[in-house]
């Protein structure tokens, strides 16, 4: 009897441990379709309750975005500004984005782009859920400086014109398995942008204009077997990109949309690891390019 009733109140507690749990979101929940000033107060009041309660700093987004956002009214300049009066700085901060009601799937335009100005030093990490968005809206992350890096989920297909444009301290960001468009000016411009991991990007069949453009810390670039059109100065003026590889088997797979692919663009290695002739003369002139090295591998230093 006694070891029954051990087990009951062991259930029961295990019961009540994972309610909690999954109540936690409701509990520090902050409803992103408030108007500015509410929304900033909202972010500052959950902020202190949550460090209260858990001894780090967390927000957790939740609802329907029911305004068209721009710079002076989006989720981050409520945000930063928070922050800001709060005096909280140097650290990083976990931005919950699972719970919000993603219309049509997509992330709403200038959600996540701040104005310009009041730089702060505190980074975002974005837990994104897993299979809610599709489509990454137009100027969603622009010029957010508190972006180190990104891991786009799975589930996204399509990547919006400027979406992390102006993130000048984002250094990495990691494209899922479901990217199939990358849509003009994505990551343009950004100082610290040196790896954009394409290794998972399977779907990926169009690259738009500017993918490349005024990435000073980038030097290699990747191109997945499944591109079939790459735009206009996709690869534009990007000063130290020496490096290309591309996955396809045929330098004839890909149709380039105009000859300027890599105006003003130092590459020289083009590696074809899987190219049926790594020696046809096709590849030197990939994407109009001029490439003085063309091989399976890398070319030995």
């Amino acid at each position: 009897m006694i070891k029954k009733s051990l087990l009951i109140l062991i259930s029961l507690f295990i019961l009540l441990s994972c309610a909690e749990h999954v109540a936690a979101p409701e509990l520090y929940s902050i409803d992103v379709s408030l108007p500015y000033e509410e929304l900033k107060q909202e972010i500052k009041e959950n902020l202190k309750f949550y460090f209260e309660k858990e001894g780090s700093y967390k927000v957790v987004l939740t609802g329907t975005p029911s305004i068209k956002y721009d710079r002076t009214n989006s989720v981050a300049e409520a945000l930063k500004n928070a922050l800001i009066e709060m005096d909280i700085k140097d650290i990083t901060i976990d931005i919950d984005i699972r719970y919000i009601n993603y219309i049509n799937g997509t992330l709403t335009e200038r959600m996540f782009s701040p104005e310009i100005g009041n730089y702060i030093s505190v980074f975002y990490n974005f837990i994104f859920p897993e299979n809610r968005i599709t489509t990454i809206g137009n100027r969603a992350f622009e010029i957010n400086y508190s972006i180190k890096e990104i891991v786009i989920p799975d589930s996204v297909t399509k990547i919006d014109f400027a979406a992390f444009g102006g993130c000048h301290r984002l250094e990495k960001i990691t494209l899922g398995k479901g990217i199939k468009r990358l849509d003009g000016e994505p990551f343009w411009p950004s100082d610290n942008l040196n790896e954009i991991d394409t290794s998972r990007c399977s779907s990926l069949e169009y690259i738009g204009r500017r993918i490349c453009c005024q990435l000073p810390a980038l030097t290699e670039f990747a191109i997945p077997a499944s591109v079939k059109e790459i735009d206009r100065f996709a690869f534009y003026d990007c000063p130290n990109l020496t490096t290309i590889i591309y996955y396809g088997d045929s330098p004839n797979n890909i149709k380039f949309l105009d000859k300027n692919i890599f105006d003003n663009c130092p590459v020289k290695n083009l590696i074809v690891p899987n190219a049926i002739n790594p020696d046809d003369d096709a590849w030197k002139t990939f994407g109009n390019a001029n490439f003085t090295y063309v091989g399976r591998e890398k070319p030995k230093q």
